[in-house]
């Protein structure tokens, strides 16, 4: 009986050695898929930090449009204060030398009268332009001046959230 014992026993012995070496596959595929888990948590945070800078790049240029637009502006808003100015300079000097025509005319200077008279007639001709093209600029220059309000506010909003975006990173 001892015999027939030991042969079950040996017979059996291969079955408890597989036993014992099953649960071996179940921790190496446990251990892989730890493994697994922490490379797609390393490869979420890699394309989460992606998906922030390329964010931060797209306010950069949002940025960087901004002040573009505002240069432009600042350029238009300068050139038409700078051509009322040039046209106000122009005006009071023709009002001057029409005030001293009239004058002339007034006393009866001997210069030729229908020779100051259409002199006259020209200058006044000019102040009409002149008071028509400033007329033209102000309202213009008032609506650069606002766009160019609007375009600084846009640039220091997109600042402000490029700041909070990059205080993340510090």
């Amino acid at each position: 009986m001892r015999h027939p014992l030991i042969v079950l026993l040996l017979a059996l012995l291969p079955v408890g050695a597989f036993a014992q070496s099953a649960p071996a596959p179940a921790d190496a595929a446990a251990a892989e898929l730890v493994k697994l888990n922490a490379t797609l948590k390393e490869i979420a945070t890699a394309l989460s930090r992606q998906s922030d800078l390329q964010s931060v790049d797209l306010l950069l240029k949002r940025v960087q449009l901004s002040e573009s637009q505002a240069a432009d502006l600042e350029r238009r808003l300068q050139s038409a204060q700078a051509e009322r100015n040039s046209l106000e300079n122009e005006r009071r000097n023709t009002e001057m030398r029409l005030k001293m025509f009239t004058s002339r005319l007034e006393k009866g200077v001997e210069v030729a009268s229908a020779e100051i008279e259409a002199m006259t007639t020209q200058m006044e001709g000019e102040l009409k332009r002149i008071r028509q093209r400033v007329g033209q600029l102000t309202p213009e220059i008032d609506a650069v001046e606002s766009e160019l309000a609007t375009r600084r506010d846009e640039v220091r909003s997109w600042l402000s959230v490029l700041d909070r975006r990059l205080s993340k990173y510090q």
